[in-house]
């Protein structure tokens, strides 16, 4: 497999491709939702700019997360790990 194709597998595997769609879409939906906003509202058109702005800057940054909290890893806290918290916190609940 070339090395474009391991990279992009990788980034399937990690599901980057679906992080990056719910951002852009989100996104969409946020800076139509403050265009209204801010135009009823009466502000000025640089407060949209500055919205614009903060969504290309944070972008990369939401690729990032997608890439290093990957969701198809299963989690590491289990029901095992938790079933001793869980009993302490009943037994309080019934003592008090």
């Amino acid at each position: 497999m070339s090395r474009i194709g391991s990279i992009a597998g990788e980034l399937r595997r990690r599901r980057v491709f679906r992080v990056a769609g719910l951002y852009i879409v989100g996104a969409w939906v946020a800076l139509q939702v403050f265009d209204l906003a801010f135009a009823s509202w009466g502000l000025p058109e640089t407060t949209l700019r500055f919205v614009w702005i903060g969504v290309i800057v944070l972008f990369p940054l939401a690729i990032v997360f997608g890439w290093r909290y990957t969701t198809s890893r299963p989690t590491e806290l289990s029901v095992h790990r938790l079933l001793p918290v869980v009993k302490i916190l009943v037994s309080n609940l019934r003592t008090s």
